[in-house]
């Protein structure tokens, strides 16, 4: 789907570079249509998760600067984790070169230790290894990956970047971490992301988190009215 709307997005600006050799009317309608599917690759990299969301992100970093303002407006019009997306994704032209390393060197890990008894990367050393060669940079893409590529990641990597997250204790982690925990299942790596979350550091992380805390506690709510039994009519 994705791949059909990016090249949906390139024939619309073909379009309109060639209506604007013909009329400024029909100009003005191609450019529109084509910043309408500029919009749906944004939404499906804002809404997906797996395999869509990479290739909607990588589409995204493909074009540029010539979508940031559509990614900008996106966000503006969603919530928090929506904006932390979007600043992930407007991140890549500023410190893409540092992010490609920082995924390559996670494969390289892999690579190096697949013919071992062990099999795969520790977590542990992972994080640290990202962390000395990196510092918080690839803080905002590993929170982001972590959360929309979960399902897909082995247990090693996804640990490596929880603890890579805790260890560097930077609020940009914040948003995807709190919906990793409305989503994920597994108690272990529940524990682990509480542990990122306590890191972080300031009164607006602990206000966030509150905020989540009264949103559960009013679905609970609407739950147990659910079970709760009917009154006689």
């Amino acid at each position: 789907m994705v791949a059909v709307l990016a090249l949906a997005a390139g024939a619309s600006c073909a379009g309109a570079e060639a209506a604007a050799g013909a009329s400024p009317a029909g100009a003005k309608k191609s450019a529109t249509k084509g910043l309408t599917m500029d919009r749906l690759l944004v939404r499906v990299a804002l809404d997906s998760t797996g395999e869509p969301y990479l290739e909607a992100e990588k589409e995204l970093v493909a074009a540029g600067p010539r979508v940031g303002d559509v990614v900008r407006a996106e966000a503006a019009r969603g919530g928090p984790l929506e904006r932390a997306v979007a600043a992930m994704l407007l991140g890549w032209e500023r410190d893409g070169k540092t992010w490609g390393g920082c995924l390559e060197r996670m494969d390289a890990m892999e690579a190096k230790m697949k013919p071992t008894a062990i099999g795969t990367p520790l977590p542990a050393n992972v994080a640290e290894v990202l962390f000395r060669d990196f510092g918080p940079t690839c803080v905002p893409l590993l929170a982001v990956r972590l959360l929309k590529q979960i399902a897909a990641w082995p247990s090693w990597k996804t640990f490596a970047a929880i603890f890579y997250l805790e260890r560097a204790a930077d609020p940009a982690a914040l948003e995807p971490l709190v919906r990793l925990l409305w989503t994920v299942t597994d108690d272990e790596v529940r524990g682990s992301v509480v542990d990122a979350l306590r890191a972080l550091p300031g009164d607006d992380v602990r206000a966030r988190v509150k905020e989540e805390l009264a949103r559960l506690e009013t679905a609970s709510a609407s739950l147990r009215a659910v079970t709760a039994p009917s009154k006689p009519k």
